[in-house]
Order: C-alpha cells, then sequence, then structure tokens
C-alpha cells in the first residue's frame, strides 16, 4: 500500500482546556481507526508549526484524501496530505 503523510495543526480555542483537547484528538482518531480499518498509522509528534506529523499506508490516494477531509472537519484542525516514497 502506498504511505502517505499528514501534517496537522489543531485549531486553537483559548475556551478548549488542554484535557478537552486531548480528547478531541482521540475521539478523532477512533473515528478514524473505526471508518478506515484497512489503513495502518505510524505517528510522530513534533514540536513547532505542527502538533502531529503523521505516517500512514492507505488503498489509494482518495482514501488519504479522505483521511485528510475526516481530520479537518472532525477534528478542527488544519491539515496537508503528502504522499511519501
Amino acid at each position: 500500500m502506498p504511505t502517505f503523510r499528514m501534517h496537522t495543526k489543531f485549531s486553537v480555542d483559548p475556551i478548549r482546556s488542554t484535557e478537552a483537547q486531548r480528547e478531541l484528538e482521540k475521539r478523532t482518531m477512533d473515528h478514524l481507526r473505526s471508518e478506515f480499518t484497512q489503513v495502518t498509522w505510524k505517528h510522530l509528534s513534533l514540536l513547532g508549526p505542527y502538533e502531529y506529523i503523521e505516517t500512514f499506508c492507505a488503498p489509494n490516494m482518495d482514501t488519504a484524501v479522505e483521511i485528510t477531509e475526516v481530520v479537518r472537519s472532525f477534528g478542527n484542525a488544519q491539515t496537508e496530505g503528502w504522499p511519501a516514497s
């Protein structure tokens, strides 16, 4: 399966606590794991402009695009998806 990288930066919400942000991130990943069962995940957390750079294997580019769209809407985040080799 092709490999992709997704850069994720969650929107800053001054009302949302750190605990609430972690819960949102967990719910987003739970949703992705149940919706895209064929996808395998590797995670890399960062300090810097992105909270996460995640590497995942998906069957095709369309699936990778769907994943970034789900994270963008469900996780209230800015995402960028990139094919990786």
